[in-house]
């Protein structure tokens, strides 16, 4: 019987000639018989996109496409319309955050709806989750 010991280890490395950031995956396998493997990958870390903009872009798609967030709990729990409405708010509260944070970044973002409508609606569907959620809250 042959024990075997794994080791993993990740490092990051920048490469003072090229300026670009490496993540460097190392294993090490020792088997009980006193071979030792060792295999390595490496993934290129700078990809050319900064990461605000990156993140701009999904809270901006986010926002755009809240419909879509706000609804889906109807989809998944049909049994207690509290719990869905619970749901349904907390979405709306992520899209909230989205909408505020792609706003201040000032990044171009999707439009599904056109902006007057889509920032009432949203602002209504909002009033109208948190109507729900306190009457709901009031009956228990």
């Amino acid at each position: 019987m042959t024990s075997r010991t794994d080791r993993r280890r990740a490092q990051i490395l920048h490469s003072k000639q090229s300026g670009r950031t490496y993540l460097v995956f190392i294993y090490h396998r020792c088997k009980g018989d006193s071979s030792f493997h060792r295999s390595s990958g490496i993934l290129p870390m700078d990809l050319g996109i900064k990461a605000g903009d990156f993140l701009a872009a999904i809270a901006g798609t986010m926002y755009a496409l809240w419909p879509l967030f706000v609804l889906a709990p109807i989809s998944w729990d049909r049994t207690s319309f509290a719990r869905m409405a619970r749901a349904m708010l907390f979405f709306w509260f992520l899209a909230a955050i989205a909408g505020f944070a792609s706003c201040l970044i000032k990044f171009p973002r999707l439009v599904v709806i056109s902006e007057p409508t889509n920032s009432l609606l949203f602002v209504g569907a909002g009033v109208v989750l948190l109507l729900i959620n306190l009457v709901f809250r009031g009956r228990r």
